[in-house]
């Protein structure tokens, strides 16, 4: 029995003592390598000391020099691992820990799948397999520690694990394709670095990159996607370089940000705008495409470089802003904002280089201090895109830089900014528009053309500022020049299209315009403004004058073809070759305050709508009238007495001219437009002064005799008058059916006495021939009775009849041509 007894106790105190062991084991224990085994598996017994593997709750070291321990065929999950100096760990499954997993100085660790807490001390955590994660796991990386990803091209998935770097340790991604999810952050503090290369890279869903202190983040011909509202913020000094990669900032809230150098927070703009592109604070781009798209925002307010770069604002609400730094961008990079993106150019001095730079499809490039452009090419293009001079800015154009405008896009230049040219050339193509605000200063060997609208509302000038932000002081007008070479394409302002220059200020000062205009298509004129030369030589080409504005000059306006008109004031001469004075359609009152002078292939045209509502032209000296006239009447006007409107004076008419070649008469139809040859109720009345039409009633059965001596009562009221003024030896009338000229020269002291020797002989002799035969009229008596019931209203207005001249006291009649001659 008592042998039983002690067998029971014996059992008894083993159970106990394993259950003991148990308890111990279950509530986890230190384990060591101690390198037993010859194939160094993680999981082989012999490895480890008591020959225990460790498991979920223990505690796993491993402190053996330049060996590597592996875990090959099954998943490994424990409670912690380090791994002490210079010792390596790799695995190929699944590895977990529920406690960090520190990496000693000179150690690595290598994992293909791993979920944990991961401290570097020094060393190195490395996923060097085709699939690498890390899961619910904090990094934090000390010294010169590593986190290396490499040759991981399927995927390395970063689940709500973020990593912290200090000191000069260190994150590489390499030939690899990179997922960073929920919270995923990257903190990067003091001279700690990431490195990109030859990967894709995205942050979704709060998986942040931070850099502090002097950090570095490099990404070389990689992929970054920055979406789903992550930010990739640079503080303090930190430094980024990106070479031949792609960067997207993608959806609302999602930012790339670049904070200012805490150092320069203080400075003022003056300073910093002077200081010199520092190279330890670049932001480099190399053969880098930075994108802000669909809602994504870049702001940078760092000196930057851009070199064979692009810069792309893609999408509605998506924005590239670079504020109070230098930006540079050189050689062949490209600056695009498309899709209602924006890109706002903020900064102090941008130095823009053998670039092209693009808004298109409602796109927006915003100019806000100064730009210094060098063989750059400026598109703005498609669908309400637009490039805005902001106030106070500067555009510096050379070394053959070119802005072209077209299909709906537009080009503004705000108030107080500033277009100088260079070596440049603008062109306002199809369906553009450029809206000019503030002056363009106009350098040598620049080109200017517009070939759809052109609105000036500042002044257009030859001389460069002394200053980006010094402004014109005077608007007063340039002395007289040489003619410019119009056959020359530069350093003329050429109009295919239409130009408004209106003043939109509340001065309203003269708008000045210093390089000389060729206008092959439409000028409207609403403000005062100076025109250095001006040349009209299209067939559809108008210059039209409202507003009773003004047009100053020290040269003569040329009009070689189309058309001048409108209500103003012409302050100099105009040289009228070919083409129209005067406008068809509407009327208006033209004050020319030099010479007139019309050749013979001119046309003016008078349009007489009322008694009241007819066209004016008015010249203050000369004029030389050896072309036609063309008036244009009513067919709505209706009078009871003879109306006279002066459409043509002049202060001389002269001496060879004989008033117009030729006068015709039209009728038109206000309801319809449509015009008929010849008018019934109209003639016209010429003197040395002023150019009229008579309107008659038309409902009176009046005779032709009747008019005929309405027309010599007139003609012997003058007779007296200039006699009395002692105006030239003549006086010419030549009546036809539809037309009086009358026109009156001083005569002289000496030629008082010939007049009645005169009459007798021109009463006898004279008489003139039908036009279409030979058969003579009887001859008419000097004197023809004039019917004195017959009301003569404003005898200073007449238009055109067929034609009488009275230069004595004969009359001599042929059908329809009375001549009165010495």
């Amino acid at each position: 029995m008592s042998e039983n007894k002690k067998l029971l106790q014996s059992l008894f105190l083993i159970l106990m003592i394993n259950f003991i062991f148990l308890i111990i084991i279950s509530s986890g224990a230190i384990i060591k390598w101690n390198n037993d085994t010859l194939d160094m598996d993680f999981l082989n017994p012999l490895g480890w000391e008591n020959n225990i593997v460790p498991s979920n709750d223990d505690d796993a070291i491993i402190d053996i020099n330049d060996i590597l321990v592996v875990g090959l065929e099954n998943e490994i999950h424990i409670n912690s691992l380090l791994l002490e100096s210079n010792s390596k760990m790799a695995s190929i499954q699944l590895f977990t820990t529920k406690d960090n997993i520190t990496i000693g100085m000179n150690s690595f660790f290598l994992s293909k799948y791993t979920k944990a807490r991961l401290i570097s001390n020094y060393g190195k955590f490395n996923g060097h397999y085709p699939i690498s994660s890390l899961q619910d796991t904090t990094v934090n990386s000390f010294g010169n520690a590593q986190v290396n990803f490499i040759n991981s091209t399927e995927m390395i998935a970063i689940i709500e694990s973020p990593s912290n770097f200090y000191q000069t340790s260190q994150m590489t991604i390499e030939n690899s394709n990179a997922y960073f999810y929920n919270t995923s952050s990257i903190n990067l503090f003091d001279q700690s670095k990431t490195n990109y290369f030859s990967s894709s890279i995205r942050h979704i869903s709060f998986s942040h990159i931070n850099l502090y202190n002097n950090s570095q983040f490099s990404i070389n011909n990689s992929t970054l996607l920055i979406t789903n509202g992550n930010q990739f913020n640079f503080n303090d000094q930190s430094i980024f370089n990106s070479i031949n990669s792609e960067i997207i900032i993608q959806f609302d809230n999602s930012i790339f940000k670049i904070f200012p150098i805490k150092s320069s927070l203080s400075s003022s703009s003056s300073s910093s705008s002077s200081s010199s592109f520092s190279s330890s604070n670049n932001i480099e781009f190399k053969e880098t495409n930075l994108y802000s798209t669909d809602g994504g925002e870049i702001l940078i307010y760092r000196n930057v470089l851009f070199f064979n770069s692009f810069l792309i604002s893609n999408g509605e609400n998506s924005k590239t802003t670079i504020v109070d730094a230098d930006f540079n961008i050189i050689n062949q990079s490209i600056i695009y904002s498309n899709n209602n993106g924006e890109i706002n150019l903020k900064n102090n001095l941008n130095t823009i280089k053998d670039t092209i730079m693009i808004t298109q499809d409602g796109g927006k490039i915003n100019l806000y201090k100064t730009i210094v452009a060098t063989n750059v090419s400026i598109e703005i293009t498609e669908n309400q895109s637009h490039l805005n001079l902001k106030p106070s800015s500067t555009i510096n154009l050379n070394g053959g830089s070119k802005i072209k405008i077209s299909n709906g896009a537009n080009f503004y230049i705000s108030e107080n900014s500033f277009l100088n040219l260079t070596n440049s050339e603008i062109l306002i193509d199809k369906n553009g528009n450029l809206f000019q605000n503030g002056p363009i200063f106009f350098g040598t060997n620049n080109k200017f053309e517009n070939r759809f609208k052109f609105y000036i509302s500042s002044n257009i000038l030859t001389s460069l500022p002394t200053s980006s932000t010094s402004t014109p002081t005077s608007t007063s007008t340039p002395s007289k020049t040489t003619t410019p070479n119009l056959n020359n394409l530069y350093n003329n302002l050429i109009n295919n299209g239409s130009i408004f220059i209106k003043n939109q200020q509340q001065k309203q000062e003269k708008i000045l315009i210093n390089i000389p205009i060729i206008n092959n298509g439409t000028i409207l004129i609403e403000s005062n403004c100076y025109f250095l030369n001006y040349h009209q030589n299209n067939n559809n080409s108008e210059l039209i004058i409202k507003s009773d504005s003004t047009i100053d000059s020290n040269e003569n306006i040329h009009l070689k073809a189309g058309r001048i008109y409108g209500t103003g004031r012409i302050n100099t001469s105009v040289i009228h070759d070919y083409g129209e004075l005067g406008s068809r359609s509407i009327t208006g009152v033209l004050n020319i305050t030099g010479d007139y002078t019309l050749s013979s292939n001119g046309l003016v045209v008078i349009v007489i709508n009322s008694l009241t509502d007819f066209t004016q032209i008015r010249i203050n000296e000369t004029a030389i009238l050896k072309g036609d006239i063309e008036i244009i009447i009513s067919n709505k006007i209706s009078t009871t007495k003879l109306t006279q409107l002066d459409v043509v004076n002049y202060h001389d008419l002269d001496k060879y001219s004989i008033t117009f070649r030729k006068v015709r008469f039209k009728t038109f139809d206000p309801d319809t437009g449509l015009e008929m040859n010849g008018h019934d109720c109209a003639r016209s009345i010429s003197t040395d002064r002023s150019f009229s039409v008579v309107l008659i009633d038309c409902q009176s059965p009046i005779s032709t005799g009747v008019i005929i001596g309405i027309v010599c009562g007139i003609v012997f009221i003058v007779i007296v008058v200039a006699s009395s003024y002692h105006f030239k030896k003549s006086i010419s009338k030549r009546i036809n059916n539809s037309s009086i000229v009358i026109k009156l020269k001083k005569s002289k002291n000496n030629n008082n006495n010939n007049n009645n020797d005169d009459d007798d002989e021109n009463n006898n002799n004279n008489s003139n021939n039908q036009e279409n035969d030979d058969e003579k009229e009887n001859e008419i008596d000097d004197s023809i009775q004039i019917d004195n019931s017959i009301q003569i209203e404003n005898v200073n207005q007449i238009e055109n009849v067929n034609q009488i001249e009275i230069a004595g006291n004969n009359i001599n009649y042929d059908h329809d041509e009375i001549n009165v001659n010495n």
